[in-house]
């Protein structure tokens, strides 16, 4: 619940105060607050008192331990946004001003300082990429942890909570995805000029201009912005299923 939480806040924060793509940044802000909750919680779990035996007929590997049901989503999350920021980030190479993304037309020239280019996808992949590591970190802690449970049933009840916990990692990363492309997708839907109701960018070009193939675009990434939402929402139910079982399981 603090990572939860705290990424709320900062999301918010991002969103109102004056800061540069921060739409953007509040949906990879949110995501990886609350991995960071997560993955805290994880690695402080506290291990068993005395003598533990840790010896094992098999070895313990990290496939093992998650949930194949859930990897198509998240392999989705994950080259839909990296794919969306190669798009952006290669239009705006191509227009790029220093005010931002210029669109010329005859003597009408618009420029957006808004729109998605090389910095603000750098910072959202390196994001990715050490919210990915550390995960991984984590994921190998979780395995090679000694058994948490004692008893007859003590091997069935140590591998219930090494999924569990593996889960709970898997999930939490497949939020800061999800949150990470809702962000990027809107923000790059409300910053394309056209005549969608979405648009909040005033493109003060000539209305001959033929910018006509922007409306498409607009409609394609709020779409997947409303994808990625929901994604997020399921996500998070699960994880919030997750918590209230561990709960119960321990009370």
């Amino acid at each position: 619940m603090g990572g939860l939480t705290l990424g709320l806040v900062v999301a918010v924060l991002l969103v109102y105060l004056p800061v540069r793509h921060g739409v953007m940044f509040a949906g990879t802000a949110f995501g990886l607050c609350l991995l960071t909750g997560v993955l805290a919680g994880e690695i402080l779990t506290v291990p068993p008192a005395g003598t533990v035996r840790t010896a094992s007929l098999s070895p313990r590997r990290i496939p093992n331990y998650l949930s194949r049901t859930h990897n198509p989503l998240l392999a989705t999350l994950l080259f839909t946004l990296i794919g969306l920021l190669a798009i952006t980030t290669a239009i705006a190479s191509s227009r790029m001003s220093p005010r931002g993304v210029r669109l010329v037309c005859g003597d009408s020239v618009s420029t957006d300082s808004g729109w998605i280019g090389l910095p603000a996808s750098v910072a959202t992949v390196a994001t990715v990429i050490v919210g990915s590591g550390a995960c991984l970190l984590v994921l190998r802690k979780v395995v090679s942890r000694p058994a948490l449970t004692d008893g007859p049933d003590g091997y069935g009840l140590d591998q219930a909570q090494r999924m569990t916990s593996a889960s709970a990692v898997t999930y939490a990363w497949g939020c800061m995805m999800s949150a990470s492309l809702f962000t990027s997708a809107l923000h790059t839907s409300t910053s394309l000029p056209g005549s969608f109701p979405l648009s909040l960018f005033n493109s003060g070009l000539d209305d001959s201009c033929p910018t006509w193939w922007m409306e498409p675009l607009q409609v394609a990434t709020f779409t997947l912005a409303v994808a990625a939402g929901i994604a997020l929402v399921y996500l998070l139910a699960r994880l919030a299923n997750l918590a209230k079982s561990h709960q119960g399981a321990t009370a």
